[in-house]
């Protein structure tokens, strides 16, 4: 059973919500995920590089980097 937050509306501006449609989209998503995962890791690790992180530290402490 689907909550109301996660529930998929029967129409959307008009353009009825069809199971190729939502298909598509969930593939759209996974693939960014994937390349999201893919970033998440090459920042990874081109932040352990020692010379990377001597720049990063010295940014960070000019206050010029935030880091999340």
């Amino acid at each position: 059973m689907q909550d109301e937050a996660t529930k998929m509306p029967e129409r959307s501006s008009g353009r009825e919500i069809t199971p190729s449609l939502t298909e598509a989209l969930k593939a759209q998503r996974n693939k960014a995920e994937a390349e999201l995962a893919e970033l998440n890791e090459t920042i990874k690790l081109i932040e352990s590089q020692p010379e990377i992180q001597k720049v990063l530290d010295a940014l960070s402490r000019l206050g010029k980097l935030k880091r999340f």
